[in-house]
């Protein structure tokens, strides 16, 4: 498993295992945006939280390849008003602001940091917030 692929499994456990985020959406915490029937967004069981977009770029730091990677994750909601969006953002930040995941196959990764959040205001589409986070991985296997 990737480094990248691996902070993604740990992100989505550590928001699923969290009491405020999981007493707001339950499990509905995805890698994707979940899909209808017919292979398109729906948000026909909202409120939830999906992952954006990871970007990452090189970094040294020691004999492994190492990644500044910002990771971008969304909470959706079609309440009215956006006072369960943003409880739900509140709780995104508590749950992974300054937390070290463990992840898979031996990666490593320092402490989450909360870099920025906002609305994402469309229309009439759900209602959406956004939270940037920030970290550095760390491969597990050493340059060949």
């Amino acid at each position: 498993m990737s480094p990248f692929e691996a902070l993604r499994v740990a992100t989505v456990a550590r928001l699923k295992a969290n009491a405020a985020v999981a007493a707001i959406v339950g499990a509905k915490i995805y890698d994707e945006p979940p899909r209808d029937n017919r292979g398109d967004p729906s948000d026909a069981n909202a409120p939830f939280v999906y992952l954006g977009a990871l970007g990452w770029r090189r970094v040294e730091l020691g004999c492994n390849p190492g990644y500044d990677v910002a990771l971008r994750i969304y909470a959706v909601s079609t309440t009215f008003g956006r006072g369960q969006v943003w409880r739900l953002h509140e709780a995104m930040v508590a749950a992974l602001d300054l937390a070290e995941l463990t992840l898979e196959d031996g990666h490593a990764m320092t402490p989450y940091k909360a870099m920025a959040g906002g609305d994402v205001i469309a229309g009439l589409a759900p209602k959406e917030c956004f939270l940037d986070l920030r970290t550095q991985l760390c491969d597990a296997a050493p340059y060949p």
